[in-house]
């Protein structure tokens, strides 16, 4: 089966799990205390990942990634150029999101070490980080074409060389990859040098969880992307491209 394929169900079943989560989250919070800074921004997270999924379903529902000349005559509103704008607007709606996701859990472990003014200036200095450096990387990709309609072929204009938008993907994912990596390890040493209670040691211990699995899928798309930029096959580069999403 395709990629394309097996994208959309598996969206689908992430925005489902992401939304009953997040609600539970803010549902037990509301409860048991009063919503803080972590909730907020993981609400905009949510958000910003539901409208990116959005956007991909828009792409397959034009085509994207098809490569096959009778699938595509099958496909009543198959469109190239639709399709590669809302793929387009896709990713930078991840590039923007993602860092909004990495903040929410240094907010959240800010909330935890209370008392550890260290700590908490660390993760102060690395949500700046991560914030300051993804706007970089937003920027150079809002601006990877001027107009950005030459990206999907609506006209022409002045674009970024391969390799330089290679390197914008490298940036991305070294970008994903370290700050996934710090925010899995930190849980540790606070196991190790905090005393708290049980229920915020499980908390930590669902975090490092969440954290280990983070940077293997950090890794896989890293993977994606380096046989994106050595493919010479467009049906096979399309397919990594949508690899890339799940």
């Amino acid at each position: 089966m395709a990629t394309r394929d097996t994208l959309s169900p598996v969206m689908a079943a992430f925005i489902g799990i992401d939304v009953f989560v997040v609600l539970a989250r803010l549902g037990v919070r509301i409860k048991l205390t009063t919503l803080g800074y972590d909730d907020y921004v993981i609400a905009v997270a949510l958000v910003g990942f539901i409208l990116m999924c959005s956007f991909c379903f828009m792409s397959l529902s034009y085509g994207f990634g098809e490569t096959d000349p009778l699938v595509i005559a099958k496909l009543d509103n198959y469109n190239v150029m639709e399709a590669s704008r809302y793929f387009t607007i896709a990713q930078i709606t991840y590039v923007a999101g993602f860092p909004i996701v990495r903040i929410s859990v240094a907010l959240v472990l800010h909330r935890i070490v209370q008392g550890w003014p260290r700590t908490q200036r660390l993760l102060v200095v690395s949500m700046v980080f991560v914030g300051v450096y993804a706007l970089g990387c937003l920027l150079v990709d809002v601006l990877q074409c001027i107009p950005l309609k030459a990206v999907w072929g609506d006209g022409t204009g002045r674009c970024l060389t391969s390799s330089q938008l290679a390197g914008l993907g490298f940036a991305v994912s070294a970008l994903d990859i370290a700050s996934a990596l710090f925010y899995a390890v930190l849980p540790v040493f606070l196991l190790k040098g905090l005393q708290m209670g049980t229920r915020t040691k499980v908390a930590i211990i669902i975090l490092l969880g969440l954290g280990a699995g983070t940077v293997i899928v950090s890794i896989v798309r890293l993977k994606s992307l380096i046989q994106i930029v050595g493919s010479k096959d467009i049906a096979a580069a399309l397919d990594l491209q949508l690899e890339s999403f799940i």
